[in-house]
């Protein structure tokens, strides 16, 4: 694909999936979606979508990658939320068939049936689920150490997985402080796969996510009140924690999704992107896990507050312009 074809490719699905779809009662902050993700194309100096895929098809092509996932904590989300894991297994898929990757999911115990359930609808086995155990930062900074001896990865993605801030705090994206015992520091896999030089991604959506500690500074001038903590941590709510690219959406399942798509078309093979089927399915699968909607915390058929039709438009268009861009015929 051309240079100004992937540009071109890129733009488009940025703007798909920066769509800006937040439920009216406001339990998500509205006005932002835009704002972060022009942030974060600054910083990058090109689409978000299409330099993640391409860093994918650089990094991993034949070699092991490792996704990591799951947001939430009790008492809302004990079990997680069902933005997460959709699009992380979706890309592990992706990978795997469209590179030959060899993806092992990552998440917490708490976290570990929703994505389990996900697996086992999308995948025959063949994708391993390992689990970051929780503990101090010294411990979870061994074994994150350990996770990258063993499989030596050529990229370490995060879909929707919160990131410390200054303080070492994790935070929701409303600023609800997570108590220290209930997250593990599963984000401390990118600082140590910085060091090596191995290649990191970030896929987020509300700043408090692992990638957007690159442009913390900007991204906290976006927020109401500093993007206050409401246990007061003075450095706010906002990550430090920074990837190599940082892939900012409407909803992290949608930027996961982007990316997805962004591969498909570079590779021309549509069969990648989910159908609005299959996508359905991973969001129920999620709820048989025992996630909920982050966004309501409720026990729904939805995303961030979003019905399943409205994620089933974004993959269905996603799919449009993949097969448009490639010259391919619409699936």
């Amino acid at each position: 694909m051309l240079d100004a074809d992937l540009e071109r490719l890129g733009d488009q699905i940025d703007r798909l999936v920066t769509v800006e779809m937040r439920p009216a009662h406001g339990s998500v902050p509205a006005g932002l979606v835009v704002p972060l993700y022009q942030v974060c194309r600054a910083a990058n100096g090109r689409p978000l979508s299409t330099a993640a895929a391409e860093a994918l098809v650089n990094s991993v092509t034949d070699r092991p990658l490792l996704i990591v996932t799951g947001a939430g904590a009790p008492p809302a989300l004990p079990a997680g939320e069902t933005d997460g894991p959709p699009g992380a297994v979706t890309l592990a898929l992706a990978a795997q068939r469209g590179l030959r990757a060899r993806p092992q999911l990552i998440t917490e115990e708490a976290h570990a049936p929703a994505v389990r359930e996900c697996l086992k609808i999308a995948t025959d086995g063949d994708i391993p689920l390992q689990i970051f155990p929780y503990g101090d930062p010294a411990t979870a900074g061994l074994a994150a150490e350990r996770i990258l001896d063993r499989h030596t990865p050529g990229a370490v993605v995060f879909v929707e997985r919160d990131g410390a801030n200054a303080e070492g705090r994790y935070h929701g994206v409303r600023g609800n402080c997570r108590a220290p015992l209930d997250v593990a520091r599963a984000d401390l896999l990118a600082a140590a796969a910085r060091r090596r030089g191995i290649t990191t991604i970030g896929i987020g959506d509300g700043g408090n996510e692992v990638g957007f500690g690159g442009v913390r500074e900007q991204v906290r001038t976006l927020f109401p009140r500093r993007a206050d903590c409401t246990e007061g941590c003075p450095s706010g709510r906002i990550t430090t924690v920074e990837t190599d690219v940082c892939v900012s959406a409407g909803v992290s399942n949608w930027g996961a999704y982007g990316v997805t798509a962004a591969l498909a078309a570079m590779i021309k093979d549509l069969d990648l992107i989910p159908a609005p089927a299959q996508e359905h399915a991973l969001v129920e699968a999620c709820l048989r896990g025992g996630a909920r909607d982050g966004a309501t915390d409720d026990h729904a058929i939805s995303v961030d507050g979003i019905p399943s039709e409205g994620h089933s438009a974004i993959v269905t268009l996603l799919r449009t312009i993949a097969a448009f861009t490639s010259g391919q015929p619409v699936k």
